[in-house]
């Protein structure tokens, strides 16, 4: 079977090297990378610029913040694991939107059976996910990791939400 194959842009190569090039807690301003690959990162490259920070991400282990109308600034390890709250919120919102949207099904026992089912199964779950999340949870999981210095396996983070 043929797997796909990316090859990056020559414009997402020359942000890269960019990058590369960052020491922690440097800014590289939009402009400089705007001004290797003659277009905008802002709007016309956007997709250059993420697929650089990705690249970098993935090879280099570099993570870059953004500092909105400057341009990409790479994170210290402290912030990369700070980082971690932000997808933590917006997994917990995009769950809570979903639990809304499957809500709006006037009259789910007019459904065909398989379809009923399948609309209860993405609430439960959606809602077990936006549960996790609370912040009172989380506490719970910390206390665990806590104790054991360690990231916990999936059976433990579950067993933590018992105590």
């Amino acid at each position: 079977m043929n797997q796909p194959t990316f090859v990056a842009s020559i414009d997402a190569k020359s942000i890269y090297a960019i990058l590369k090039e960052a020491e922690v807690g440097a800014v590289v301003p939009y402009k400089v990378m705007s001004e290797a690959i003659g277009r905008n990162v802002r709007n016309g490259a956007r997709g250059a610029m993420e697929t650089a920070r990705k690249m970098a991400q993935r090879e280099l282990g570099f993570v870059f913040g953004v500092i909105p109308k400057e341009g990409l600034r790479r994170l210290t390890e402290v912030e990369k694991v700070g980082s971690g709250a932000q997808f933590i919120t917006k997994i917990r919102r995009a769950a809570q939107r979903g639990i809304d949207r499957q809500r709006t099904v006037k009259n789910p026992e007019a459904l065909p059976p398989e379809i009923k089912v399948r609309s209860f199964v993405y609430e439960s779950v959606l809602g077990m996910v936006a549960s996790s999340m609370q912040e009172k949870k989380i506490n719970k999981i910390e206390a665990k990791v806590q104790q054991t210095q360690a990231s916990l396996p999936l059976a433990k983070t579950l067993e933590a939400f018992k105590d």
